[in-house]
Order: C-alpha cells, then structure tokens, then sequence
C-alpha cells in the first residue's frame, strides 16, 4: 500500500487503525460521505455568519473525522480552521474551507482505491485457498 502514501494520507497507518478489515473501513467510509456535507456546511456557514465559536467547532470535528482515516493534509486544513475560530476570527476561513474540501476529495479517492485492491486481494487469496485445497 506504500504506493498510495502520499503528503496527506498514510494508508498503512489506516490499515492498521482498521486491523485489516476492508468491511469496517467501507462502513467507516459510508459514514463519513454522509457526515461530512453537514460538518463542512457547518463551517461555511460559520464562516458567513461570522461565528468564530461555530468554526472552531466545525474544524475540530473535521480534524478528528479525517484523522480517524489517516488524513493529514485535510486535518492540517481543519486544524487551522479550529485555531482560526479559536482566535475569534472567521477573516481567511474561505481559501482554507477550499483547500478542506479539495483534500477530503484526493483522500477520499485514495481510500477507494485503497478499498478495491484490498478487496482484490482477499478474493484472490480466498481462490487460492480453494484451489490449495482442492489439490490437496
């Protein structure tokens, strides 16, 4: 899986966090493709209503949605939106909601990939099981 790291996502760190279990890590997908729209329409909205509380609030729950998936680029883009509202200011929380979305797009394509090949490779090594065994 090493050829899926890159700047912002660890895939075997995730790997591990899931044990190996490609069901969980869809399911924990799932969630997050429903999640994610409100959380991160939660901070646009913060952002134009001038709510440095609610932005805050908004990147610490994206910062810890993308860390559970090994998603460094986008919880720096979160993190900094939290500390942005922490300061109780929203100035500058536009190109960093962009960016936000920008890597949640590039993780969530790699953790597809991710998925397929793992998926691949547990078809194939159940087939070469059968196959061991009708041989045997």
């Amino acid at each position: 899986m090493s050829d899926l790291q890159n700047s912002g996502f660890d895939a075997d760190a995730l790997w591990e966090r899931v044990d190996g279990d490609v069901e969980l890590l869809r399911d924990l997908m799932r969630i997050f493709r429903v999640e994610f729209p409100g959380k991160i329409g939660g901070g646009e909205a913060a952002c134009r209503q001038g709510d440095a509380a609610g932005l805050a609030k908004s990147g610490h729950k994206l910062k810890g949605s993308l860390l559970q998936f090994s998603g460094r680029a986008g919880a720096a883009a979160a993190q900094q939106l939290e500390e942005l509202g922490k300061t109780g200011r929203v100035t500058g929380a536009e190109p960093l909601i962009h960016t936000l979305k920008q890597e949640v797009e590039l993780l969530m394509k790699s953790l597809d990939v991710m998925v397929c090949r793992m998926a691949a490779q547990g078809v194939r090594q159940k087939a070469e099981k059968g196959t061991r065994r009708g041989r045997l």
